[in-house]
């Protein structure tokens, strides 16, 4: 929120370069219109609301504040607050049609269903996470807030949806934001009711790591839409509770996962 009203105050008193300290994304040369634009919503703007704000996300944490004209209570803007080095930084602001998080929790008759075909149904999502020039294959293999030990990650659940035969998608554009080149995380349980051997079939877009209780057992990094074939991983549950993560990169456009398991 400092970074927020930071850069409006910027904005407000015409200052280019405290504008440009708490700004995340380079700024052209030529500010001047720029920062007119910016202080004139800011006299327009107000906060209309935000999730829990994280103590210490890991670096490249996407926040939202939702923005509102004085007086509605429709949300106008959607501004992304990026977390670096122990500072938040102001993205680029998404419009109402884009990036707006959606809470929605999957039923429990959508998920039954789909779980009777052996797709699991029950996710939470975390992220986007983005950094400084860096594209999606750059992303796969540094570790974020999930990956990270002493990280405060913000996890919240995510719905599912029909994609063409499959019955449990997860969009990540309506769960994390439509973020090009960010990695996002999904996690899940999956309860064994003995020790046993399974396949899991993976469908992402785009590539897409996976740990089953900690250790790492699948791992693509790709461009690519949801395939028809998935990527296959045969492993070994316990029995009880067993923790599935999905890191899943986006390279343009749509960023979605889907997981089956067989046995």
């Amino acid at each position: 929120m400092t970074a927020l009203l930071t850069c409006l105050g910027s904005a407000i008193h015409k200052d280019k370069d405290l504008y440009v300290k708490s700004k995340y994304t380079k700024q052209p040369q030529e500010l001047q219109g720029y920062v007119e634009q910016v202080g004139y919503w800011a006299n327009i703007l107000e906060v209309l609301s935000t999730p829990e704000w994280p103590n210490n996300p890991g670096n490249g944490y996407v926040h939202p504040i939702y923005l509102s004209r004085r007086g509605s209570l429709i949300c106008e803007f959607m501004q992304p607050i990026v977390y670096e080095d122990g500072k938040w930084y102001v993205h680029n602001t998404k419009s109402q049609f884009e990036g707006i998080r959606k809470f929605e929790k999957p039923t429990l008759q959508e998920i039954a269903a789909a779980e009777a075909k052996g797709y699991l149904a029950n996710w939470e999502a975390a992220g986007p996470y983005i950094q400084r020039d860096k594209k999606h294959n750059e992303l796969f293999d540094i570790p974020f807030g999930p990956e990270l030990p002493d990280a405060d990650v913000p996890w919240h659940p995510v719905s599912i949806k029909a994609y063409e035969q499959h019955p449990a998608y997860v969009d990540l554009d309506e769960a994390l934001m439509n973020f090009d080149q960010a990695a996002g995380y999904l996690r899940t349980e999956i309860i064994s009711d003995r020790e046993k051997t399974v396949q899991l079939e993976i469908y992402t877009d785009d590539g897409v790591k996976a740990w089953l209780n900690g250790k790492i057992v699948h791992s693509n990094n790709i461009s690519r839409g949801i395939q028809e074939e998935p990527d296959t991983v045969e492993v070994t549950l316990k029995k009880g509770t067993n923790y599935l993560m999905l890191k899943v990169t986006d390279d343009v456009v749509s960023w979605g996962a889907i997981v089956r398991l067989q046995e």
